[in-house]
């Protein structure tokens, strides 16, 4: 069956619709970046001990201009997917390459994020090491 004339602009209309609100809900709960249900910045917490914490919060201010910069290449990456998304003539091929741009930016955040705490690791005494929590589990499971 074919659908030609209204009925076709009209299912194509309903199609991107629904891409355009999966792509927005997506993005939505990706940029909350959350690990478990919790912010990272809470899931960081209640993982690393306070002196790796702040090791990482060191690093990543001594980045601040090149995590701003990957951070603003993120935003501008999901936005141009997003206004794909909402073309009246859907481009898969241009939408696939703002998602592999989304990807990309994704990965220098998450590059730029890992890096600081690698090197706060690597200057953490065992002891400190040994403190990290298990992510997810209550106080209960952790003693």
């Amino acid at each position: 069956m074919t659908l030609e004339g209204r009925k076709a602009k009209i299912v194509l209309i309903l199609l991107g619709l629904s891409l355009a609100v999966n792509l927005f809900a997506l993005s939505f709960f990706a940029g909350r970046w959350s690990v478990q249900g919790r912010p990272v910045a809470e899931q960081m917490r209640l993982t690393y001990p306070a002196e790796i914490r702040a090791d990482v919060r060191s690093a990543l201010e001594s980045r601040r201009d090149e995590m701003a910069a990957a951070v603003r290449l993120l935003r501008e990456a999901r936005a141009r997917m997003l206004e794909l998304a909402r073309m009246p003539e859907l481009d898969q091929e241009a939408l696939r390459g703002a998602m592999a741009e989304v990807r990309a930016a994704t990965t220098a955040v998450q590059e730029l994020s890992q890096s600081a705490l690698a090197e706060a690791l690597a200057g953490a005494t065992a002891e400190e090491r040994a403190a990290i929590r298990r992510p997810g589990l209550n106080r209960m499971q952790r003693e």
